[in-house]
């Protein structure tokens, strides 16, 4: 059999046509390229998060529902009735960031020490965040579009219902016509996710704030919606937070998420939870960029030379009609390929479809790096090791992040420039 054969076989593999559409599946020639034997499904998460809660004494987990929509909580902390930090953490948000839950496991199995601390990184560490911290955090907060993710359809950043999540908080939200998958809904806070999020943030009332992405290397402060900074002394110790920590754990960009990153990102829980809950602190970190890790330059260059940030989002492309075609039959579907527009095509670069212009629009991702790596290994680590490196390297930083909180807010009550708050 020629090369030219078994390479169609293969692509003929990886994509099974039906009268529905495409339909996305594993593969076994896919599973050659790529190690996936570290991950999860949704409900393996779950029953994870659950067997642990049976063995670890400082876990409890829980549900969220709100309708058909339930969503698994985690808290983790040290006994003792002492006045401890509140820190809250998202993981998930972006359904094809598979990592930021794997993540998410492995920081709850390094607390319960079941997973082995590296480098510089001790149980002295653990002890110190179990005896200041209570930490809740979802591991999983869009379940229904990971499980779209975990049939094949690797791109899926969004919810079952079209809508972006991290575009849907009421922290100056836009109904501006999104940039292909980051539909913000048709109000704030339409989805039953974040309504659930926001009931549960607005009774926990967090000190400090974490949400989880992939798609670059970042670590980032308010504001994504204004390239302007937040006044007063937390945006410079949240800065001096991340400094401290990022040659171990990143070696990336580090700053205020509307300037680092250059163009604005309305309708985030970044902001919501700083500004309208009134959290002291609040960070975004993205612990993945396809293996570019080795790049760098600013996050700004870093976007025109390689791929799209996945906490943010990604470039719209228009490409050349090639077919007939419907038109959408709203605007909510000229954006998002839903129903109404022809699915053209399905490659590792995307989806095409035709919109009410007539024209072919390429859903997800930037083409040139697309095309060569797909969705599923620019968001996440497919090599075992690394996979490994990830999840362990970043666990230690959910780690430590919290507990600098801790120490720098000690210090400043010491100093008599803060009032304690927990």
């Amino acid at each position: 059999m020629n090369v030219a054969l078994k390479l169609a076989l293969t692509l003929l593999a990886i994509c099974v046509v039906s009268t529905q559409g495409v339909e996305w599946v594993y593969t076994k020639a896919l599973r050659k390229r790529m190690d996936l034997s570290g991950y999860h499904t949704t409900e393996e998460l779950a029953d994870e998060f659950e067997a642990m809660a049976e063995r670890c004494p400082q876990l409890q987990t829980g549900w969220e529902i709100n309708g058909d929509v339930r969503l698994q909580k985690v808290i983790i902390t040290g006994p003792g009735d002492q006045k401890k930090m509140k820190a809250l953490y998202f993981f998930g948000e972006h359904a094809r960031e598979l990592i930021s839950p794997e993540s998410a496991l492995g920081f709850a199995k390094l607390m319960c020490g079941e997973l082995e601390p590296r480098g510089d990184f001790t149980q002295a560490d653990i002890d110190y965040a179990l005896q200041h911290l209570e930490i809740a955090f979802f591991p999983n907060i869009n379940p229904q579009g990971r499980m779209l993710v975990e049939g094949g359809e690797y791109c899926q950043r969004v919810n079952e219902n079209g809508v972006d999540l991290n575009r849907n908080w009421d922290a100056h939200w836009s109904a501006t016509p999104p940039k292909q998958d980051t539909y913000p809904g048709t109000e704030a806070f339409s989805e039953p996710e974040t309504q659930i999020l926001r009931s549960f943030a607005t009774k926990y009332r967090p000190h400090m704030f974490l949400t989880i992405h992939s798609g670059t290397l970042g670590m980032y402060t308010p504001f994504a919606y204004s390239q302007k900074t937040p006044k007063g002394p937390n945006e410079r110790v949240m800065l001096e937070i991340l400094e401290k920590l990022n040659p171990n754990y990143c070696s990336c960009s580090v700053g205020a998420a509307g300037k680092e990153v250059g163009y604005l990102c309305p309708g985030t829980c970044l902001d919501y939870i700083y500004d309208d809950l009134g959290a002291d602190y609040s960070f975004a970190v993205e612990i993945f960029d396809g293996g570019l890790n080795n790049y760098k330059g600013s996050w700004t260059e870093k976007n025109e030379t390689f791929a799209p940030s996945c906490f943010l989002e990604a470039e719209e492309h228009t490409i050349r009609p090639t077919a007939p075609h419907r038109v959408a039959t709203s605007d909510h579907e000229n954006y998002m390929g839903k129903r109404g527009q022809v699915l053209l095509e399905v490659g590792s670069s995307g989806r095409t479809y035709v919109n009410q212009a007539g024209q072919e629009r390429l859903v997800f991702p930037h083409p040139s790096m697309a095309q060569t790596r797909g969705c599923l290994n620019l968001f996440n680590p497919t090599d075992v090791e690394l996979y490994k490196d990830t999840v362990s390297s970043w666990a230690q930083l959910y780690v430590l992040l919290a507990s600098d909180v801790v120490k720098h807010h000690h210090t400043q009550v010491l100093l008599g420039i803060k009032e304690p708050s927990f």
